[in-house]
């Protein structure tokens, strides 16, 4: 047997060898978000309040991008749910993962947050961001 055909057999048997480890492995999954208006992340939203981020507790993020963040929110508005002085939401601990990307006591934003068990959630798809003039006015 030629030494070329050799290197041709082990390189098929290496391809065939893979086809079972990629049957197993799972699909990747990344942050996507199908884009909508703020009308429409109104509509979806049990709370929309603008307020400022008075804390971020990661110590439940054990190092998956999917572990829970919880950030505290004092409002200064609530246009739409309960009017309370506060609300903490959980999110994932990444944007990668559809997280919020809330890294700063002391920013103010625009909380759009689903009630979920007697908590509330909040990630970058539901329009939860830094507070703007054009999601502001009115």
């Amino acid at each position: 047997m030629s030494a070329v055909r050799r290197a041709l057999l082990v390189v098929i048997a290496l391809l065939v060898g893979m086809v079972p480890a990629l049957a197993v492995a799972g699909p990747a999954w990344a942050c996507s978000c199908a884009m909508a208006t703020t009308a429409e992340h109104v509509e979806r939203a049990d709370v929309v309040a603008r307020g400022v981020v008075t804390g971020i507790d990661r110590s439940r993020v054990a190092g998956s991008s999917t572990d829970p963040v919880l950030t505290t929110v004092r409002v200064s508005r609530v246009w739409k749910g309960p009017q309370q002085p506060e609300f903490v939401v959980s999110s994932e601990a990444s944007g990668a993962s559809c997280g919020l990307e809330l890294n700063t006591v002391g920013q103010e934003i625009i909380l759009f947050a689903q009630a979920e068990g007697s908590g509330w959630t909040a990630n970058l798809c539901n329009g939860t961001a830094p507070a703007a003039s054009e999601l502001v006015a009115g």
